[in-house]
């Protein structure tokens, strides 16, 4: 899936003019009638001087180039607009530079969506949205995470996602090995999986996911995924592709940009799917 270009329009002072400006202000872009204070940076230590509290948060960063939004971002997701809720943010903003920071709380009403093209986002606060797709990206979250839907991220091409889950997602696709979130689902789908979660790992993929999850998930074999494109979302390409293990990922992925991604722990309730082996909580 290809990001939406980060070209808007609306003009924000450098990094460098901020420095020596002692009044200076920072820009204000405007989605849904609320505000929202902006800041461009060149380089993370310049956070010191125009933003110290951000600055002490996200030094780690190192001199990397990005964007702060200041304050709670709570964002619709209108009936017309056909991105993840999140993409709504790049044409306000116009470039944002490698990193996103939202300095309090994210809140999207449908979906965010992150791969290789997009800038990488922190959130200083927490993070509510019903669905999840980390294709390649980076997300740090430092406050609780709430994902009532699905979450789906790998480690390809330097993508890593972190985040601490407040209760579990309803529904977790990944085959990542590298990752730092301790996993907490109803339903598990592992494309590279090779035996059950009360079983020695047979793999170091294996022994990575047993380890992640803090109590074993039921879990989703190719034949379920197949089941809930074919009967929800009626698109039998994917169908004849998921069950030839191919793609996997890319039709969850469209899915959970594409509506709400509750929908697929509410259809795999409705499937005989074994419950899972007990494991006492972490």
């Amino acid at each position: 899936m290809t990001a939406p270009s980060l070209t808007g329009c609306c003009k924000q002072l450098l990094a460098s003019e901020i420095r020596t400006a002692p009044n200076y202000t920072p820009a204000v872009i405007s989605i849904d009638g609320k505000q929202y204070k902006t800041l461009n940076f060149d380089a993370t230590s310049e956070l010191e001087t125009v933003a110290p509290e951000v600055y002490k948060r996200v030094r780690d960063l190192g001199d990397s180039d990005g964007t702060v939004i200041f304050g709670d971002v709570d964002l619709a997701h209108p009936d017309d607009w056909e991105a993840s809720t999140f993409e709504r943010l790049y044409e306000p903003l116009g470039e944002v530079g490698s990193w996103l920071i939202i300095e309090g709380n994210l809140k999207l009403a449908l979906n965010l969506y992150l791969d290789d093209g997009t800038p990488n986002l922190l959130v200083l606060g927490n993070l509510d949205v019903p669905g999840v797709s980390n294709y390649c990206g980076r997300l740090h979250v430092l406050g609780k995470t709430h994902i009532p839907g699905a979450l789906h991220f790998d480690s390809n091409d330097g993508g890593f996602t972190s985040l601490t889950l407040a209760d579990p997602v309803g529904f977790i696709a990944t085959s990542a090995n590298q990752f730092e979130v301790k996993l907490r689902a109803k339903y598990f789908f592992d494309a590279l999986q090779k035996g059950p979660f009360d079983a020695a790992p047979q793999t170091r993929h294996d022994e990575i996911i047993q380890e992640a999850f803090v109590e074993y998930p039921r879990v989703i074999t190719r034949e379920h995924l197949a089941a809930f494109f074919k009967q929800k979302v009626q698109a039998d390409d994917a169908v004849a592709e998921i069950l030839a293990g191919q793609l996997e990922y890319n039709w969850i992925t469209r899915a959970i940009t594409s509506f709400d991604a509750r929908a697929f722990a509410t259809f795999f309730d409705t499937l005989d799917i074994p419950p899972p082996p007990a494991r006492t909580p972490r």
